[in-house]
């Protein structure tokens, strides 16, 4: 197979994409892009690492091809949906469960003791509703088929609430119909969605192989892990294009969803500022991280805000810049465990996208190359493709200046390393 000769787009539906339905998510990575490089770059029997799993399509697409995984992702609810993909589950079993939830599912509740969170995003009749029904779900003991049905429940979430559907950051549609009873949610958006689920899973199910393991740990990629030094074959990744609160708002689709399932409990209410980037503490704007790029990246800041009148946008120049180190800084320690866990001779895989903020462009792809030199980590290929399904507009202001737009991100780099 020449990877040269590959159109990367894959414009045509792929049967096993319909596993990616099982719950909405941002920027997922295609599994026909995973498939390829995972059959090329690795062999089967090997482990393949993701050191940002999210919904695990990496991981899944492993273990059809043969091979064990591990993935690292800090978001809970991707977490989850990764462990139910990846996860084979007895569906007559899963049939039981399902006849019996629905006979709970219809009792009637006298009273309830739920207190409303977030009564902006909320019906109070509504947010009841959805937490009488998450406590159905936990009556089931057998923990797989469990969380089959509360990814089932997190993605009906946002169509309850007074989010607006479409789109990931939290906006509030006044025109949407956001007032449910319990009965009203199983029957028009749960149930129908469970049986969507099973039927895309029984189409799936039997392809996993029970041979090869899956391992999934809720944990922060910047910091090193449990995983043995040169034990793993292949990593594959798709990193964050930036940080969570200026391109994709992972923390802010999670929220809800996450708060109805009782896995809030590490604060998803502040997830954005916990992921890649999120934190702007002890942030030098002098740093280049021994990067010609980013040292390029603080000049081209340094002189914008040396001359801005406005106190204001002095203050957020500064901030933006800050983001964007914090961004790097944290993405070249995942780099660095990344590294650290990789076999001599072997391949890692990242598919990343260049952003231009205030109006300056960010070369991740160069970044990348000069932040793995010092590990004897080369670039020995590269691809382009283009970012052909997401929610993002046509066109971003990345100058701050009204009226004066940019295109957005419409290209993908799959850039191919090698281990000396």
């Amino acid at each position: 197979m020449v990877l040269s000769k590959i159109d990367w787009n894959f414009r045509k539906s792929d049967p096993l994409s319909r596993l990616q339905k099982l719950h909405s998510y941002p920027a997922t990575l295609p599994p026909q892009v995973a498939r390829k490089l995972i059959e090329h770059y690795s062999e089967e029997g090997d482990l393949v690492l993701d050191l940002f799993s999210g919904t695990g399509t990496t991981l899944f697409e492993s273990n059809i091809l043969k091979r064990s995984s591990i993935g690292i992702e800090l978001n809970p609810l991707a977490k989850l949906i990764s462990e139910v993909k990846t996860t084979f589950i007895d569906l007559d079993r899963l049939d039981k469960e399902k006849i019996k939830l629905i006979k709970r599912l219809k009792d009637k509740v006298e009273k309830s003791e739920f207190k409303v969170k977030y009564e902006y995003w909320y019906d109070e009749k509504t947010f009841i509703a959805l937490k009488q029904i998450q406590e159905d779900i936990s009556l089931i003991k057998e923990k797989n088929i469990r969380k089959f049905f509360l990814i089932a429940l997190s993605d009906v979430v946002r169509k309850a609430s007074k989010l607006k559907h479409l789109g990931f950051k939290m906006h509030k549609d006044k025109e949407k119909r956001t007032k449910f009873s319990k009965q009203e949610i199983t029957k028009e958006l749960f149930l129908p969605k469970v049986e969507r689920n099973i039927t895309n899973f029984s189409q799936i199910n039997e392809l996993f192989n029970k041979t090869y393991s899956v391992k999934v740990i809720k944990a922060d990629s910047t910091k090193r892990q449990k995983i043995r030094k040169e034990s793993v074959d292949f990593i594959l990744t798709s990193p964050p294009y930036g940080d969570s609160r200026t391109t994709v708002a992972y923390g802010e689709f999670s929220r809800l969803p996450l708060d109805i399932l009782n896995l809030h409990s590490d604060g998803s209410d502040k997830l954005d500022g916990k992921l890649l980037g999120g934190s702007l503490t002890n942030i030098d704007i002098t740093d280049n991280l021994n990067s010609k790029t980013i040292a390029s990246i603080i000049r081209k800041f340094t002189k914008k805000i040396k001359t801005e009148d406005s106190k204001y946008k002095k203050t957020r120049l500064n901030r933006r810049l800050k983001s964007v180190l914090a961004f790097y800084k944290d993405l070249n320690l995942s780099i660095t465990h990344g590294s650290y866990y990789l076999k001599k001779g072997k391949y890692m895989v990242f598919i990343v996208a260049d952003r231009t903020v205030m109006d300056i462009k960010l070369d991740t792809v160069k970044i990348l190359k000069e932040f793995l030199i010092p590990h004897g980590i080369e670039l020995k290929d590269s691809f382009k493709r283009n970012i052909l399904s997401k929610t993002m507009p046509p066109l971003v202001n990345a100058s701050n200046i009204p009226g004066v737009n940019s295109q957005t991100m419409m290209k993908e780099h799959i850039l191919v390393f090698k281990k000396k």
